[in-house]
């Protein structure tokens, strides 16, 4: 069957995600241990299965593998430390991980260089840590040194590098990275997606 609608903004994006999900919830009903994303990165690579657990696998010299060491893996392995939440979103950068769970929150690990973790410090970290200030997400984009996350009602922030102005800020001599999480002004007021 083909449904044809004109659907415009933000009611059509929800509408898109409303449609993906009931696809997918059919299709992995079907295939029970499938992998239903996976992101990959410069040396790594991040899953999410069919229970919405997430699992990484590769490279992990400065714990972007979210396994609380820094030891590659060359299968994928699951993320305990997040069990108690259902994974949504992951994005994987050149040394850093962001993953988003059911109830819209914000998780980063890996490399702090540039502040791509968005704490507002530059510490590396080797478990998922959560971003306090961002809550409502439901996607995550990850270059090698910056963050982009797309909030449910169209907001896009972004942390790390801004050199080239990466993040939206404009370019900046004076300050060339951003550590927390910053909104960034879109002409069109909103975002549907990130990529």
């Amino acid at each position: 069957y083909r449904i044809c609608m004109e659907r415009t903004g933000l009611a059509s994006h929800l509408l898109d995600k409303f449609l993906i999900h009931v696809i997918m919830k059919f299709y992995f009903s079907k295939v029970p241990n499938a992998f239903k994303m996976i992101a990959a990165g410069q040396g790594h690579s991040l899953a999410i299965d069919h229970l919405q657990k997430l699992y990484s696998f590769g490279s992990n010299s400065d714990g972007q593998l979210g396994h609380h060491d820094i030891l590659y893996r060359n299968t994928p392995e699951r993320v305990y430390v997040l069990n108690h939440v259902s994974i949504v979103s992951v994005a994987a950068g050149y040394s850093h991980s962001c993953v988003i769970d059911s109830q819209g929150f914000v998780y980063t690990f890996g490399s702090g260089e540039l502040g791509k973790l968005g704490h507002g410090d530059l510490l590396k970290r080797t478990i998922p840590t959560k971003i306090k200030t961002l809550e409502n997400c439901v996607h995550a984009a990850c270059a090698d040194n910056h963050t982009l996350v797309l909030s449910e009602n169209g907001i896009v922030f972004g942390f790390g590098l801004n050199r080239s102005g990466e993040i939206g800020q404009g370019q900046n001599d004076d300050v060339h990275f951003y550590s927390t999480p910053t909104k960034i002004k879109l002409k069109s007021g909103f975002a549907v997606g990130i990529a």
